[in-house]
């Protein structure tokens, strides 16, 4: 192989390596040095939530749906949104 050809590769390598980290750091849910937003939302009926589920708010994508429970001991007032009390 002659220089140009080995200077070519190179660029295509690297050009791929910058491609990848865009996604990997900017487009994904990756956070470096953030700490992530935890919040506790409670549903009347959560119909077909499921773990890993985008969060969406005014079209904009929050994250992701971490962790669901079901308690079935909750009181009426906390089974709903948004919370009258509050």
């Amino acid at each position: 192989m002659n220089k140009s050809r080995i200077v070519l590769l190179g660029l295509f390598f690297l050009a791929t390596l910058g491609i990848l980290a865009y996604y990997t750091l900017f487009q994904s849910d990756f956070e470096l040095f953030k700490k992530p937003n935890m919040m506790s939302i409670y549903f009347d009926h959560a119909n077909g939530l499921r773990k890993g589920d985008s969060v969406v708010v005014d079209g904009v994508r929050w994250g992701k749906v971490k962790d669901l429970t079901y308690d079935s001991q909750a009181t009426d007032p906390k089974r709903r949104w948004p919370r009258k009390d509050a």
